[in-house]
């Protein structure tokens, strides 16, 4: 699933001139979850990283299974417009006003919706920024089971 999202998004990353950088592991990696539904995450995460990253400017997908609990996390990271750390709370919320966010095309309910379909997978999010211009990673966890597999 992510290499299936990656290539979807490939045309507009190369439209900005920017750079995806995949750090996955060699083998599967394998969840419980409908893949449609997990594809739309991806695929909402992706084109937030490519929206408010300037061209140029690097992506990087990470995924890798948490050691001790044998959790899948999954991150998404650019070096985009940033969130003020006093925004970071509420990015998951419905049409959340995010300062310089509000420059930018989209219906202010991606990311709630993005939060409700990793929820209905059991699964946690969240959202770190280092502040305005800084980039910002979001990271899903999901339980591991092996029904639907991620790449290969």
């Amino acid at each position: 699933m992510i290499k299936e999202c990656v290539e979807e998004i490939q045309p507009l990353i190369r439209q900005k001139n920017q750079h995806l950088h995949l750090e996955i592991p060699a083998g599967p990696l394998t969840i419980q979850g409908d893949h449609l539904r997990l594809s739309q995450v991806m695929m909402n995460l992706l084109n937030n990283a490519t929206k408010f990253t300037s061209t140029g400017g690097d992506i990087t997908v990470r995924a890798e299974e948490e050691i001790e609990t044998g959790d899948l996390r999954i991150s998404v990271k650019d070096t985009g417009i940033g969130i003020n750390k006093s925004d970071i709370a509420r990015v998951f919320e419905p049409f959340a006003a995010i300062e310089k966010a509000t420059y930018y095309k989209g219906t202010g309910l991606g990311l709630s919706l993005t939060k409700k379909l990793v929820e209905a997978h059991g699964g946690t999010i969240s959202a770190f920024s280092p502040g305005k211009g800084l980039g910002t990673t979001f990271t899903f966890t999901l339980l591991r089971k092996r029904i639907v597999e991620l790449h290969g």
